[in-house]
């Protein structure tokens, strides 16, 4: 081949693959942030093979009174008790490969067993995250679809529009947040008191841009003085969290003796498993939940539309 003879772009000496640079790290794709297990109370009582949850609520009636010198009449203080049981639902996902895939992720160094059960406990904690929400068609409750939580409406703006929190002043923001509070002590005679406020990243990141007319103070650090033990807590949910789908925020008191979200069995990832008359591996994972179970509702209410 003579030294002065051109290549045609057919006959390049370089080909795309080799000016190429290949990241030895694998990105996987984002998802929102999974909050239910920071913000409910989650119980693991209970083993893998129950099928129901039941619990008892005691109540009484009567109260004593004053009574005179040899009184017969003692007024009589009767108990009674309600039973309330939830059903537990099983939660779960598998990974398949073949061996080729197998043999081609060896070779290029990746850990496919690892990504792929990871994913799959990724799906799990995501299914678990909605059925916190709004529950499950198959029994299972969730914080946004309890029909026992009081809905509390917000305040009339003053300004033209609706009556959303970007579309209102600070202090009818804080109307709002007042509503809801004594809405919780009110309903239950002084005996639970909020401490936390759910909202969605949005309206939080719009009560720390906020600030209080003549001072220096954002919405969102005039609130948590204003309201001593409560804490603000992001969860996306919230942003189309009313039955509507628009923007809800919710004050509770947050024990484990008034919400819990249930999961009697944590996910559980079964061995590889080769499947018969095939080439193709599978991993199987799976938990048991019993959904979000709110013991006292009216420690609880939500304001829609904010």
């Amino acid at each position: 081949m003579s030294l002065n003879q051109r290549n045609d772009a057919p006959e390049s000496l370089f080909f795309a693959r080799d000016l190429e640079h290949q990241e030895t790290t694998v990105y996987a794709q984002e998802y929102p942030a999974l909050r239910f297990r920071e913000i409910f109370p989650v119980d693991n009582s209970g083993g893998e093979f129950i099928t129901s949850i039941a619990y008892k609520m005691f109540d009484r009636s009567g109260i004593a009174k004053v009574l005179s010198d040899y009184a017969t009449d003692w007024p009589v203080v009767n108990l009674s008790a309600t039973e309330t049981r939830v059903p537990v639902k099983s939660v779960g996902d598998s990974a398949k490969f073949s061996e080729d895939e197998i043999g081609a992720a060896q070779k290029n160094g990746m850990q496919l067993d690892s990504l792929s059960t990871g994913e799959m406990r990724r799906g799990y904690e995501e299914r678990c995250d909605k059925i916190a929400d709004r529950g499950d068609p198959t029994g299972l409750m969730g914080w946004n679809s309890n029909p026992y939580i009081p809905v509390v409406a917000p305040t009339t703006s003053s300004g033209a529009g609706d009556d959303t929190w970007p579309n209102k002043t600070p202090d009818e923001i804080l109307a709002d947040l007042r509503l809801m509070y004594t809405t919780i002590v009110q309903n239950t005679l002084g005996t639970h008191r909020p401490t936390a406020l759910l909202i969605s990243a949005e309206r939080a990141l719009f009560l720390r841009q906020s600030r209080l007319s003549s001072t220096n103070a954002t919405l969102l650090s005039f609130i948590e003085a204003a309201f001593p033990g409560l804490q603000v807590i992001e969860w996306q949910r919230m942003a189309t969290g009313s039955a509507a789908g628009a923007q809800r925020c919710s004050m509770l008191e947050r024990t484990p003796e008034i919400v819990q979200f249930k999961e009697p069995m944590p996910f559980k990832l079964y061995p590889l498993e080769k499947i018969p008359g095939t080439l193709v591996y599978q991993y199987i994972g799976r938990g048991k939940v019993g959904g979000l179970v709110m013991r006292r509702p009216l420690a609880a209410c939500h304001m829609d539309g904010i």
